[in-house]
């Protein structure tokens, strides 16, 4: 991707790894300060016993490498479970590094060091009195966990928006027609003949063109077969052109393309203005037909009486030829390219080894197993290359559904950390408010506004982060969407999708943890905090 892709895409997807890698740093944070805090009273105990510094920090060492150890085993787990689908997703067979390990080896060096130095330091140097105590008293850390929390908030918001926007960009990239006819075309490789010129002699070209003549007949013959063109180009190909003066003098690029009237009818091109004349005598030029685009480009209105200088034109014929036709404009490969400014040298001279072939609609396997046998009889070749252009439109936007995937497995990733983080705020956080639920119920508050109570804190954060993130969303896909000249449409339901399923997933967590806690005895609760 980096050598020879799109790096619009490298750098959105650079910055979506770094957005779950934040989050999954976040939530790490969030989650482990809530467990040393539930473990505070534990240290405290074990100083008041005699634990010294040594053993207190090996306790602490000890556990969080058994825990990163774990967790390392089932990355790699999901590694290798992922091989496959990977492989087929990008078409590549990915093989282990150094740096795989490496990075497996610091983990399980520097995490656990790192995540022990914190709680260590903070138990180690507090008296244990005060760790006993500050079990469920410490409001900077409840703040500091909603911050987290709040935080952890806005990078999904970010990464579900991207995603969205992508897929849907992708949805409208794919369902967007090329503007001409893509079923029942092969295109097809079936003349052997040498590139080599400087070899012909007089005869060889003879029986050269005898073979052509001997293929084309038999194309002609087939009744599966509408109708063919023959090029050196298909219509995906040939990304080249000149510079052409209108009737003001002005020099305007456009693409050329050779052709015949056989062209136009197998893609289904229509003209919208003008015909073609007969081309018995008009030589290898031809005539000259434009697109839409061209026309514009041109500064033309109508293509009566319009003409333009042919600069392919040499010696002293004139090289000013009129526009005889206008035809419908496509896009000849990625939407993100345009529909371009192409003019056509219509004429008779059919040549080249590609053969562009319409077939009868639902034939196309008759068609492939005659031109097999056709190729063989003729060139005595049994190496048939051919492709389907339905297909191979499909896979000009290859890169973007990978890239689309991607993006969507990333903000289920983030969506599941978030998740994951919310569970175990929720957990604790409602876990330490067992009593003031207790009491709320025997003063006769009722399961559905303790409920209440608890999903507004919680839907009040929710609110905040995406006043925060959508506009950044909307600013990145905005800048993003300049790059492509067709554009999804950015519309309102989609913050209203996000919000409303961060927001379902709020209620759920919250709303089972409240509803176990409600469902206990108020008076073994309040007894027992």
């Amino acid at each position: 991707m980096f050598s020879a892709g799109s790096y619009s895409h490298l750098w959105i997807m650079i910055g979506v790894c770094l957005l779950v890698l934040l989050a999954g740093i976040i939530n790490f944070i969030n989650i482990y300060l809530v467990v040393m805090l539930r473990r505070g009273k534990e240290y405290g105990l074990k100083k008041v016993f005699g634990a010294r510094g040594k053993e207190l920090f090996l306790n602490i060492w000890i556990e969080n490498t058994l825990l990163v150890s774990a967790a390392m085993l089932i990355a790699w787990v999901f590694v290798e479970v992922s091989t496959v689908p990977v492989r087929n997703l990008f078409n590549h067979q990915f093989s282990y590094t150094t740096f795989d390990w490496q990075l497996s080896l610091g983990i399980l060096v520097v995490l656990p060091l790192v995540t022990s130095l914190y709680p260590f330091i903070k138990y180690n140097y507090t008296p244990p009195i005060v760790s006993i105590r500050s079990i469920g008293s410490e409001s900077r850390s409840i703040h500091s966990r909603i911050l987290f929390l709040g935080i952890q908030y806005v990078l999904t918001f970010l990464l579900v928006v991207i995603s969205l926007y992508f897929n849907n960009q992708l949805n409208m990239l794919l369902s967007t027609e090329p503007g001409f006819r893509t079923k029942d075309i092969i295109i097809a490789q079936l003349t052997y003949e040498s590139k080599d010129f400087n070899t012909y002699t007089e005869e060889s070209m003879k029986q050269q063109q005898e073979r052509v003549n001997a293929l084309n007949k038999e194309l002609s013959s087939c009744p599966y077969i509408e109708d063919f063109e023959t090029s050196y180009i298909d219509i995906l190909k040939g990304d080249y052109g000149s510079d052409y003066i209108n009737e003001q003098g002005r020099k305007i690029y456009l693409n050329m393309r050779l052709a015949t009237p056989h062209f136009f009818r197998v893609y289904d091109i229509k003209f919208i203005e003008g015909e073609l004349p007969d081309l018995s005598d008009k030589g290898f030029f031809g005539v000259l037909v434009v697109n839409k685009a061209a026309m514009k480009a041109l500064n033309y209105t109508t293509c009566q009486g319009a003409s333009i200088e042919n600069p392919l034109k040499r010696g002293n014929e004139s090289k000013t030829q009129p526009i005889v036709a206008v035809v419908d404009d496509y896009y000849n490969g990625h939407l993100t390219l345009g529909k371009k400014p192409t003019v056509y040298m219509v004429s008779n001279q059919m040549s080249g080894d590609v053969y562009q072939i319409a077939c009868v609609p639902g034939k196309k396997k008759e068609v492939l197993e005659f031109l097999r046998k056709t190729e063989l009889k003729i060139y005595g070749s049994e190496d048939f290359e051919y492709s389907i252009l339905e297909e191979d439109v499909k896979a000009i936007y290859a890169q973007d559904r990978q890239t689309s995937i991607i993006y969507s497995v990333f903000a289920c990733i983030a969506i599941i950390i978030v998740g994951l983080g919310l569970f175990g705020i929720s957990l604790f956080d409602i876990r330490q408010r067992y009593r003031e639920i207790a009491i709320r119920k025997v003063n006769g508050a009722s399961v559905k506004e303790i409920l209440t109570m608890f999903v507004k804190e919680y839907f009040i954060l929710l609110v905040a982060a995406s006043v925060i993130a959508f506009p950044i969303g909307y600013a990145l896909m905005k800048k993003w969407l300049e790059s492509y000249i067709e554009q999804t449409a950015i519309s309102v339901w989609i913050y209203l999708a996000i919000f409303c399923g961060i927001g379902l997933l709020i209620l759920l967590c919250i709303g089972w943890r409240v509803w176990q806690a409600a469902q206990q005895n108020p008076a073994e609760v309040i007894k027992s905090e």
